[in-house]
This record gives C-alpha cells, sequence and structure tokens, in this order.
C-alpha cells in the first residue's frame, strides 16, 4: 500500500470515528419568551432556543412579539415588547463580538399569528416579516444562528411564498439560515404531503421540520404520531428534525428524547436538560444526547 493510501485510509477512518461518537443535538427551545427581559433569563434556566410570538395588524406588519390570553397553565400571557427593541436585543446577543453575546443561543423560533389575517394581507406580511424581523436580524451579523419560522397552516403559504420571494429580491444569503415548520395542520395529516406542499413552495430540503404538539394542559402526548415523524425523517431527505410542544414534566420529556426526538418546547427548560441527562444515563459515546451548539446545523439530519 502506497504512503498516500495509508494517509487516505486512516484519515477516512478517523472521520468516520469522529462522526460515530458524535452527540445526537437536541433543541431544548424556552415557551414564549415575549420580551427583551425574558430572554437572558430563560437562557439562564437552561435552554438553548427561544420560542416568540408575532402579532400582525390587520394589515400584515408585525407589531409585537406578544401571544395573549389564553395561553399555557402557570405562565404570564401577556408579557411582550416592541418588534424593532426585540431584534435589536437578539442581535446584541447573537454578534460574536457584542458584549452581551451569549454563545448558548443557537436558535429562535418564530411563531407567526396568522390566522387572523385576511388572505389578501398574507403576501404583504411575508414581505414584512422580512424587512422587520430577518433582515435587521441578519444584516452586518455573522452569527451562526439559525431562525425557524412556524406557519400554523398551509392555508396560510402566501406568507411562506412571500418570505423566500421578498428575501430573494433583497437579502438571498439569509435563506441559508432559515427553515420552516407547519404546527397545526388539519388536512394534510401525513408527512409526505407536508412535504410535498413545502417543496412546491421553494422550501428547500433540509431546512423543513416536522412537529405534533398541544398546551400544556392537554394530558395527550401524541407519540404515536410524533414516531411516525421520526420514521419518516429518518427514511427521507427532507425534514431534517423532528420536536414536540408544549413539555412541563421531566418524565415527558424523557419519552420524547427516547423516540429520538430533535427537539422541545418547554416551560421549564431546566427539566428538559434533567431528562437529556437521564437518557444519557449508561448510553454509550455514540448514544448519547447533548444539546445543540452554534456549530450544529439544525436543517441537516443527524
Amino acid at each position: 500500500m502506497s504512503q498516500f493510501s495509508v494517509y487516505l485510509v486512516l484519515g477516512f477512518s478517523f472521520g468516520m470515528v469522529n462522526r460515530v461518537i458524535s452527540s445526537r443535538p437536541v433543541y431544548n427551545i424556552a415557551h414564549m419568551v415575549n420580551a427583551v427581559k425574558q430572554i437572558d433569563e430563560w437562557l439562564g434556566y437552561g435552554a438553548n432556543a427561544l420560542e416568540v410570538d408575532v402579532t400582525f395588524a390587520d394589515d400584515g406588519t408585525p407589531v409585537y412579539f406578544y401571544h395573549g390570553k389564553p395561553c399555557d397553565i402557570g405562565r404570564d400571557c401577556d408579557r411582550w415588547d416592541y418588534i424593532k427593541k426585540y431584534i435589536n436585543a437578539l442581535r446584541d446577543r447573537t454578534i460574536p463580538t457584542s458584549s452581551t453575546f451569549n454563545s448558548h443561543l443557537v436558535l429562535v423560533m418564530f411563531d407567526l399569528k396568522l390566522t387572523s389575517l385576511k388572505k389578501s394581507a398574507l403576501s404583504k406580511a411575508g414581505e414584512k416579516f422580512v424587512d422587520a424581523i430577518l433582515i435587521p436580524l441578519y444584516q452586518n451579523n455573522p452569527t451562526k444562528m439559525k431562525v425557524m419560522i412556524s406557519v400554523p397552516k398551509l392555508s396560510l403559504k402566501d406568507f411562506i411564498r412571500s418570505i423566500l420571494k421578498q428575501l430573494n429580491a433583497k437579502q438571498r444569503s439569509i435563506i441559508q439560515k432559515i427553515g420552516f415548520e407547519i404546527s397545526l395542520e388539519k388536512k394534510l395529516k401525513e408527512p409526505g404531503e407536508q412535504e410535498q406542499a413545502l417543496r412546491e413552495l421553494g422550501v428547500a430540503s433540509g431546512h423543513a421540520w416536522l412537529s405534533k404538539g398541544l398546551t400544556n394542559w392537554s394530558p395527550n402526548l401524541f407519540l404515536k404520531e410524533l414516531k411516525a415523524r421520526v420514521e419518516y425523517r429518518d427514511n427521507g431527505n427532507y425534514f431534517s428534525k423532528v420536536y414536540a410542544w408544549t413539555v412541563d414534566k421531566q418524565k415527558t420529556a424523557l419519552k420524547y428524547l427516547n423516540i429520538g426526538l430533535d427537539g422541545i418546547i418547554a416551560n421549564y427548560p431546566g427539566r428538559v436538560n434533567k431528562a437529556i441527562a437521564q437518557f444519557n444515563e449508561n448510553k454509550s459515546e455514540h448514544q448519547k444526547i447533548k444539546l445543540a451548539t452554534l456549530d450544529d446545523n439544525p436543517f441537516r439530519k443527524y
């Protein structure tokens, strides 16, 4: 064997070893973090991602980060902030040279409150979402932090189409930093149907997640549905991650981790981290999971 061949084989072998022993990254997503004062607080609880609610005016203008009543039991439904103030705070925590940079913040999920908008306002809402949120967040910001855009139903697809069109026209590089998911779809129940619809809108492979869940006062864990989504993720090449919402209990988080979920929206992120530690007990290195970091790609299947 030539010296080159030895180097090639050894390099390939070491690369395979590094891949095999790497832990699966998990996204511990803090639920309903809608005020600037909550950002550091919830990252301090152990989250590595934030879920925030975007509320729109009738003309499609994003106005507040706000959920409102009703919401999960035990939470303050009325925390809020203005869009510009909150996005500036996110920039400060994601620009590596910033004095308030926080390396634990690896993903932000924007939950879009679109169902009250008229169909005629959806395209304008997508344009304004890009102009008010995505471009200000990423402009001159070398961050590795990524964004998930959660749309409740595929009937609101004009919003997704408009986002991609606006980014292609104004700042195409941001498209690689964002992904999409449909959170409450009832008509297209099968993952394959969602895949086809998202592909037709121009959402690239990997830049789509699957989910299932309900508010924390529901006893339903949706284990059967989530297992089916995990299987579809593993057997396909389109959806990169599967997550559940909204979780309060450590034992529930553990059940979700045991079926191979990549993320959990939680009201108590510390309990999710305890579930991760519990999951890793007596596991070999290649079986363990970890909190995702900025070096992990949420749009790449593990």
